[in-house]
């Protein structure tokens, strides 16, 4: 595959690659790349017409949303999984400028057939509302995994090879799709990884049982803006070079005119993520196969450091095809972030390195 560059940005390997003999010395991968800021201000830019939908049906007979941003001659897939709270087109190709590489765009942009699902009771995916009745929440990893796993049994009819990245809960479904399925992809990426929190962690992520809960923009602008510094304009952080917060604005108007539409200014979320974090680990890392990149932000407060080693610890991915890397001046959110570049640099060599 030619893995140029499809746009005038110039790709280069930033060297980040540290083996895992070497991490483990002491000798961390901390990536401090200078800032990019691809983005004027939402006014300055024109929205393209977004990611082509795909309705996908899930072995219970559930409909599946699937997204995707290819270009026509593309030879290999990446599908992106997201978290606890946001569906796959909020998190990876929000409504938002064209100039704001969004990393669905980016991925197409190199080449690559992108693709983000929506599992059950996100997004544009049908909510098992039997569930909810009996209290239950609408999904767990479990279910998610059979989800994503029905997700790239599409992809795979028209791509042989197709790399796995997921998000905060979404490296929980990404770990528990190896440990009860066979995926066969080519690689994954453990990005702000959730996997055996503290007690701590479990007693702020603990809730009163109900099978969803419900979110405001504000609230997500605040568990947002927490993990920023104090004195950095918030808009810039996300990659705005003015007050204009069209990041924050995109992703919520993702989610507010998906399925997630709750009522006023409100959306529903699953609670299976907290149920899940609450029994955590729910996956056995041991169990993944493929080479894999543990991928955390360094000033992200929900994926810590302990818990992100202790993961990467955990593998016993053949050949010691296993690495680590942590990322300077980013959140939780780094991937919505103007440090996002760096993120999805290192992702894109990382997978160019599989064989």
């Amino acid at each position: 595959m030619d893995r140029r560059p499809r746009t005038d940005d110039e790709l280069t390997d930033r060297g980040y690659d540290r083996s895992r003999r070497r991490f483990l010395a002491g000798s961390a991968a901390v990536f401090a790349l200078p800032i990019v800021s691809s983005a004027a201000g939402a006014n300055a830019g024109e929205r393209d017409g977004g990611p082509d939908a795909h309705d996908v049906t899930a072995r219970d007979g559930l409909r599946l949303r699937l997204w995707e941003r290819s270009p026509a001659d593309a030879e290999e897939a990446v599908l992106f999984v997201h978290g606890a709270t946001y569906g796959g087109r909020s998190m990876f190709d929000p409504p938002v400028p064209r100039e704001y590489e969004t990393w669905m765009r980016f991925a197409a942009n190199r080449g690559q057939a992108a693709f983000a699902v929506d599992v059950r009771g996100y997004g544009e995916s049908e909510r098992p509302e039997f569930a909810m009745r009996n209290g239950e929440p609408p999904v767990r990893a479990t279910t998610a995994a059979c989800d994503v796993a029905d997700a790239l049994a599409w992809i795979r009819e028209r791509f042989d090879r197709v790399h796995l990245v997921g998000i905060s809960w979404g490296t929980m479904i990404a770990g528990t799709l190896f440990s009860d399925h066979d995926p066969r992809v080519a690689s994954l990426v453990q990005g702000a990884p959730v996997y055996d929190l503290s007690p701590e962690l479990r007693e702020a992520f603990d809730h009163d049982g109900t099978p969803t809960r419900t979110v405001t923009k504000a609230g997500v602008e605040e568990r947002w803006n927490a993990q920023i510094p104090e004195g950095e304009n918030p808009a810039e952080w996300r990659g705005a070079d003015s007050d204009d917060d069209f990041v924050l604005d995109g992703v919520w108007e993702a989610l507010y005119d998906s399925g997630q539409r709750a009522s006023g200014d409100e959306i529903l979320a699953p609670n299976g993520t907290l149920e899940d974090v609450q029994r955590s680990p729910v996956y056995d890392p041991s169990d993944v196969t493929v080479p894999t990149l543990v991928a955390r932000p360094s000033l992200d407060t929900t994926s810590t450091r302990e818990d992100a080693l202790a993961l990467y610890d955990a593998l016993e991915v053949p050949e010691g095809r296993a690495e680590y890397a942590e990322f300077d001046g980013g959140t939780h959110m780094i991937h919505l972030e103007r440090r996002r570049h760096a993120l999805y640099d290192a992702v894109y060599a990382f997978q160019g390195r599989v064989p």
